[in-house]
């Protein structure tokens, strides 16, 4: 096949992508930050083009983390190979990035671990199945609170469910569900970070969370799980909520004004 015959074949291929555009759009938190497809510019504008939105009207492609919360808003199977290519957005319109279905993860839950020695360390099979990779060497502890990513029935035992289960002090487990006690899952976003009333100590106690020795720095449009609120002691039309962050950077506390509540 000559040069121009070879580019012609690739022509076609991206002229055939076939762009699902989810509605409502899905949110999901990225599991492996490391598999970012910045360069590949041409599949991004053909995703955009799907949207009605011309290449040069974005800004320039911003970085995610792990466990960071975004919105998948187009998908498209990817021209030269098997996995599923979804354009995703960050909040407050920060930009675009093209990630593999893979890397993402949809929450499906909240759970706490009530009990050690019921993890799975290496099950590849299963990791597989599930569409996540295990954290290698970490350990969950009994208190640690999760978001769960996945279920699967266990293969020789049909009364034992397995969970994946990402804690952000260390990364993403596989458990026996009889080790998890599953909770109501609120997850918010930070609307107004000059909202926050971390460091708190007696109002953390009261909230019964423990705060990071280095209170982490807010920005608008970062993710996590309301775990707790309670009335502030002096202004009783005010409500303070003790947020998880996503990114791994510990609990705050914030006025709940400054929070917009995202139903998954």
């Amino acid at each position: 096949m000559s040069v121009e015959e070879e580019h012609q074949v690739k022509k076609r291929k991206y002229e055939e992508i076939d762009v699902d555009v989810p509605h409502p759009v899905e949110q999901v938190t990225v599991v492996d930050a490391s598999q970012r497809m910045s360069k590949w510019p041409r599949m991004k504008t053909v995703m955009l083009k799907a949207l009605g939105v011309e290449f040069e009207e974005v800004v320039p492609e911003p970085t995610v983390t792990k466990g960071e919360a975004v919105y998948v808003i187009a998908k498209a199977q990817h021209p030269f190979g098997d996995e599923v290519v979804c354009l995703v957005e960050k909040s407050r319109g920060q930009g675009y990035v093209l990630m593999p279905e893979k890397a993402l993860a949809k929450i499906r839950g909240r759970a706490m671990v009530t009990a050690v020695g019921q993890q799975y360390s290496n099950w590849a099979s299963m990791e597989e199945k599930m569409g996540i990779k295990v954290t290698p060497e970490f350990k969950a502890r009994i208190g640690q609170v999760g978001l769960v990513l996945a279920k699967e029935p266990h293969p020789r035992d049909t009364e034992i469910q397995v969970v994946a289960l990402q804690i952000a002090e260390g990364g993403v487990v596989l458990v026996k569900s009889r080790a998890i006690r599953e909770l109501p899952v609120s997850i918010v976003e930070v609307t107004d970070p000059l909202a926050r009333y971390t460091p708190w100590a007696k109002m953390a106690e009261a909230l019964g969370i423990e705060e990071p020795k280095d209170p982490p720095t807010l920005a608008a449009g970062q993710a996590g799980i309301a775990v707790a609120e309670k009335k502030h002691f002096n202004e009783p039309d005010t409500i303070v909520v003790a947020v998880e962050l996503l990114s791994g950077a510990g609990k705050v506390m914030l006025d709940k004004r400054g929070l917009k509540y995202v139903k998954y």
